[in-house]
Order: structure tokens, then C-alpha cells, then sequence
């Protein structure tokens, strides 16, 4: 009789194992897996196979912690159940929609997080790729192909040694120059493809659709494992640099709405003191106006809590084989009940 890490583990083999089955199966998992980025292609397929649809997740403590999320589970949801292969065990993360605020109303709202490519900055994130990368590109569409399709290079390059001991050891018959190189294909379009879901933009005129019909060269297990960790891995690296240049322009826009904010309060000081200088009486005047005026700008600052946390950062990091750096989330099994609050304190 299995125990329980043995049954999600074969829900892992029984999901990888008709992944590639099909283009739709694939590209929907690419889906699930654009939202969680930043974790590993194991824990991207488990959450793929309990929680396609969920936006974001991450462990119960960082749900429920007073300095992070600060929100309750609802009652009766279920956890997402991971593999942590090293250690035989498994570990827990919840889907942002099974969480809700506490009572106390001093929960974040997760959405606040997600960070987001609008078309008031779309144009400036662009600039600010293609300079980073050395790209001529007047759209981002263009620079996401561009960027996901010099990713993957590196990528192959780097796995071509588990590439041939797969290839040798599973003894494909196709010759290796083209499962190669249809491998390396898909992942570049799959990247891109991932990248665009999670920008929300859409790469179609720029991506040959068509290279995921040789899917079925990718026909067993680790070879598919091989094609999912390029691929996520290529999308990871390219979605990571996105997000630092979506936060870096909201910190400018903050800075420069505060220069203005604080421009604007020197100038209505100045206009006061001009008319107090004046007035013929001062102190009546004043006393109609109430005295002095202080000119406070309110900001509300809730911390930033980062993406990498929430996503798929709250994206926890994955011990797995992986080039590209990722989010430093505690990775602990999440615990607790997750009952509403019983007093007024919002301890769950």
C-alpha cells in the first residue's frame, strides 16, 4: 500500500507521462507554469496537476504570518501537496485563493503584489530590456522572442551533457542532431510563449506555432523532464528580469510623484506666506483659516512584499538542477489548521 509521498509521486509520473502527449496538454501546462515562475519544473507540474488555474501560492506561513500576508485559510480548502525528493517528504504550499482576510482588518490584499505590465509602462520596460540586452527592438513582443530565443541557447548548451547521457541511455532512434535540435525549438517557443502568458502580451505573429507538432519526438519521461526544465528555466531567467524592471519604474514613478507631491506644498507655503505678509490683519485672517495648515502627503507603505514569495514568488526555491538563480522563499512544510480568527487579535 502506498504511503502518502509515494501517491504524489505517481501523480507526478502519471502527469509528465502525458504531458507531450499533445500540443493543448502542453500549452496548458505552460500556462499554470508561467504563473509560478520562479519555482522549480517538478513543483510547477504537481501544481499543474492539483491547481491549474490558481494565480499564485506559497506556504502557510507566509500566508498567515503577522509581517507578511497577514490572512487565514478557509476552511475545508486543500493544500498543494510537493516533493521534496532529497529528503523523501513532502511539503505544502495554498493557492492565493484559498486564503481570505482575517477579521482584524489588517490582511494584504495578494493582488497588490502581482506585479503587472500595463500600457503606461509596457514602452519604458522595453527600453530598458532591449538596453540591457543589447537588442534593436521597438516592442516588447519582439524583445520577448529575442530574449527567450538567446536564453535557450545558453540553456542547451549548458544541459548538453544530460542531454546525450538521456539520448544514450534511453536509446532513441531518431538520430540526436535532430531530437536536438527539435528539443532546443521547442523550449525557445515554449519560453516565449510562457513569458508572453505571464506578461500579458501576445507573441503569436513572432512564434512558429507549428515546431509543437514534434512533440511526439518527446515521447518519454526524462525527456520531457529535459525539455521542461529548459524550457522553465529559459522563461524563469527572462520573467525575472521583467519583474526587476517593472519594480525599478514603480519605484521611480513613486519618486517622482513624491517630488512633485512635495514641490506642490512648497509652493502653496510660499503663496501662504506671501498673502499672510499682505494682509492688512494677520491675525484675524489667520484666525479664519484656523490657525496654521500642515501639509502632510499620506503614503500608505505596506512593505513590498516580493513576487518571488508570492507567486509561482510566492514561488518558493526548488532544489532541483537549475542555472539561473532563484527566489530565496523558505521552502518549509507549511502546518497549522487555518481556522478563522477566534479573537479579536487576528491570531489564527
Amino acid at each position: 500500500m502506498q504511503n502518502k509521498y509515494e501517491t504524489y509521486e505517481q501523480l507526478f509520473t502519471n502527469t509528465i507521462g502525458g504531458l507531450t502527449e499533445n500540443s493543448e496538454k502542453w500549452l496548458g501546462f505552460l500556462e499554470t507554469a508561467s504563473r509560478m515562475y520562479k519555482y522549480s519544473f517538478e513543483d510547477q507540474l504537481l501544481i499543474y496537476a492539483q491547481r491549474p488555474e490558481t494565480r499564485a501560492c506559497a506556504d502557510f506561513s507566509f500566508w498567515t504570518a503577522v509581517n507578511r500576508m497577514n490572512r487565514q485559510l478557509r476552511q475545508g480548502c486543500n493544500e498543494i501537496a510537493l516533493l521534496d525528493q532529497e529528503k523523501k517528504k513532502l511539503h505544502y504550499v495554498y493557492a492565493m485563493e484559498d486564503t481570505e482576510p482575517r477579521t482584524n482588518g489588517k490582511s494584504r490584499n495578494p493582488e497588490h503584489y502581482i506585479w503587472q505590465l500595463s500600457p503606461d509602462n509596457r514602452d519604458v520596460i522595453n527600453d530598458m530590456l532591449c538596453r540591457q540586452g543589447g537588442i534593436n527592438s521597438n516592442n516588447i513582443e519582439k524583445t520577448i522572442i529575442s530574449m527567450t530565443s538567446s536564453m535557450t541557447k545558453l540553456k542547451m548548451a549548458e544541459y548538453i551533457s544530460e542531454f546525450d547521457s538521456i539520448y544514450h541511455g534511453l536509446g532513441i532512434k531518431s538520430p540526436k542532431s535532430e531530437v536536438e535540435k527539435a528539443v532546443a525549438e521547442i523550449a525557445a517557443a515554449s519560453a516565449a510563449y510562457m513569458t508572453a502568458k505571464r506578461t500579458g502580451t501576445d507573441v503569436s505573429d513572432y512564434l512558429n506555432m507549428d515546431c509543437f507538432s514534434k512533440l511526439s519526438l518527446i515521447d518519454n519521461p526524462e525527456l520531457t523532464a529535459f525539455l521542461g526544465r529548459v524550457t522553465t528555466d529559459t522563461a524563469g531567467a527572462v520573467l525575472k528580469l521583467i519583474e526587476r524592471n517593472v519594480n525599478e519604474y514603480k519605484i521611480q514613478e513613486r519618486s517622482s510623484a513624491n517630488e512633485l507631491t512635495k514641490g506642490e506644498n512648497r509652493e502653496r507655503n510660499t503663496l501662504r506666506s506671501e498673502r499672510g505678509n499682505n494682509d492688512i490683519s494677520p491675525d484675524i485672517s489667520r484666525g479664519q483659516r484656523g490657525g496654521h495648515t500642515d501639509n502632510i502627503s499620506l503614503r500608505q507603505d505596506e512593505g513590498e512584499v516580493s513576487q518571488g514569495e508570492l507567486q509561482s514568488n510566492i514561488q518558493q526555491d526548488a532544489d532541483v538542477r537549475r542555472v539561473s538563480s532563484s527566489s530565496g522563499v523558505d521552502r518549509r512544510t507549511g502546518s497549522g489548521d487555518g481556522r478563522k480568527d477566534s479573537s479579536s487579535n487576528g491570531e489564527s
